[in-house]
């Protein structure tokens, strides 16, 4: 059975979810894609690997001094699922930065212009853990409103995976500075 908010902030199963080995891809490309951006903007950042590791992403300051973790989310879809551990500010999680990567669809061809190249970059949405939490409860907070009014009883969140669609991170597409000055100090 599958239940999902109006705005899609919310999922639980349902028959067309991909492949958990293209959902592997997809996340490995996007951590590859947030690393080589840093590194492009000559910021020494690295992958991670295994199971149970703290980051997907690690920026480096240039005498290895500060360290910030880094979570990335990747999709070709106009919603990302955040998991509940994206919504907890509690401890370990309100330090870490996250990147929300959306890919387009691979090109089927050769590219004949600049525009048609453009069309399939992949697009970074950078924000803090607290501006995350603010732009999923902006998003599900009318849908709480009306489910209470309706229900008589509170939402109750252990029904789904907590989601944030594009709309929501719109106003955070690539605002690199923030990785940047927390990894180098203001002024960077």
């Amino acid at each position: 059975m599958s239940f999902r908010a109006p705005n899609g902030s919310w999922a639980a199963g349902s028959g067309a979810e991909m492949s958990q080995e293209k959902k592997i891809f997809l996340n490995l490309a996007g951590e590859f894609a947030v690393a080589s951006e840093l590194n492009r903007r000559e910021c020494l950042a690295s992958i991670t690997y295994g199971a149970a590791k703290s980051a997907d992403v690690f920026a480096l300051s240039p005498d290895f001094a500060k360290i910030v973790r880094i979570e990335v989310k990747a999709t070709d879809k106009k919603k990302w699922p955040i998991g509940r551990r994206a919504i907890d500010l509690t401890g370990y999680r309100s330090g870490v930065m996250w990147v929300f990567v959306q890919f387009p669809s691979p090109p089927s061809s050769t590219f004949t212009s600049n525009e048609e190249r453009g069309l399939h970059a992949p697009r970074f949405f950078i924000l803090t853990a607290q501006e995350l939490f603010e732009a999923w409860q902006q998003e599900v907070a009318p849908y709480y409103a009306k489910y209470l009014a309706k229900h008589n009883r509170a939402f109750n969140e252990e029904r789904g995976v907590p989601n944030v669609t594009l709309a929501a991170l719109a106003p955070f597409e690539g605002r690199w500075e923030k990785i940047l000055t927390a990894v180098n100090g203001a002024g960077s």
